[in-house]
């Protein structure tokens, strides 16, 4: 298999400068467009073609820049790794079997262990340095619906049937409980930086705590990100821009909210709308836009601080499932939910 070698430069140099301290009043100082044709010109390039016979459709994909390594995840309960520069299995790293596909994994690279939440509802942890897995919680305990890395030790979890947020550690089997106003958090998401975990829940709003007070954790908001009832809301990341840490949230409505803490709320800054329903996105800080992926292979690139559609992207893949960031390479890898693939992205073509 080829390699990819080619396709990036390990630094970019930026095309667009910061954006103003609020998204929504940015000015944007865009190249002329010779240049901007010349820093940004995505393509579709190779396909990683997975040793499954399953796609990702109950699975998920993961790129760690830290061990440049694919972790590829298909609905085969299978965790297999692959060198994210020849495309190769990692010999040294024999493919996982655990007991479902895994949906979700979260990084904690202070102590280099991944949590990884499977369908069946339970949670491992993998350390990368000992190449170890461990079933962390008992059988029977909870059935998680998400979990998320709070700090180098904690992490919250969610669970089916419980209004409760559970809190654990990778030093200690017990749980700590919160109250999540009854209702299910679908979703749950850590801005590190802020030390704040936001959590989704039915109806589209959105509970914001405090992780700085362990092992308490106060609610100090909510928001709302969903117009209309009744749906839940899938919240994708947060950011970094001009020293600020802003979350992307996006609903049943179609629309990408962007919010900012200030004067210890959430307030939101920025909503771009659109006509179809976005199957998974990210921000790509290089270029302060964002790309996001519909659902039948079309990708679109916007603008952060005008909202404008700078480009759009036909895809090899059309069951597109979700897509993943490889920051250092400026590349995005998108899964198929049917076929066992992975297609790449390049931003640049060199």
């Amino acid at each position: 298999m080829s390699s990819i070698n080619y396709l990036y430069r390990n630094k970019m140099q930026e095309p667009y400068q910061d954006c103003n301290e609020t998204i929504t009043n940015s000015k944007e100082s865009a190249p002329s467009s010779e240049s901007s044709q010349a820093f940004f010109s995505p393509f579709t390039a190779n396909t990683l073609k997975i040793h499954s016979s399953f796609g990702f459709l109950y699975g998920c994909a993961y790129y760690s820049q830290k061990h440049n390594m694919i972790i590829a995840c298909p609905s085969d309960n299978t965790v297999q790794f692959y060198d994210a520069t020849t495309l190769l299995p990692l010999k040294e790293r024999e493919n996982l079997k655990l007991d479902g596909s895994v949906k979700e994994i979260s990084f904690q690279p202070e102590n280099d262990v991944f949590l990884l939440r499977c369908l069946s509802g339970s949670i491992y942890s993998y350390n990368v340095s000992l190449h170890a897995r461990e079933k962390i919680l008992k059988d029977n305990d909870i059935f998680a619906l998400a979990v998320e890395f709070v700090d180098s030790k904690s992490f919250a979890v969610s669970a089916y049937s419980s209004s409760e947020l559970q809190i654990g550690s990778l030093d200690d089997e017990n749980l700590l409980r919160f109250d999540s106003r009854d209702s299910d958090p679908f979703y749950l998401h850590c801005l590190l930086k802020s030390r704040l975990l936001l959590t989704s829940l039915e109806g589209g709003s959105v509970l914001v705590y405090r992780t700085d007070k362990l092992p308490h954790l106060p609610v100090i908001g909510q928001l709302q990100a969903e117009n209309s009832s009744g749906e839940s809301v899938a919240l994708t990341q947060s950011f970094m821009m001009s020293g600020k840490e802003y979350v992307m949230t996006t609903a049943q409505d179609s629309a990408i909210k962007i919010w900012h803490k200030g004067k210890g709320k959430m307030r939101l800054v920025k909503v771009i709308r659109k006509d179809s329903i976005i199957r998974s996105w990210v921000y790509l800080e290089n270029y302060k836009m964002i790309a996001v992926v519909y659902q039948f292979g079309k990708m679109e690139f916007f603008r952060l601080a005008s909202g404008k559609s700078e480009r759009t992207l036909k895809l090899k893949i059309s069951d597109v499932r979700s897509m993943f960031l490889m920051k250092d390479k400026n590349m995005i890898g998108v899964t198929s939910s049917n076929q066992s693939l992975i297609e790449f992205v390049p931003l640049h073509p060199f």
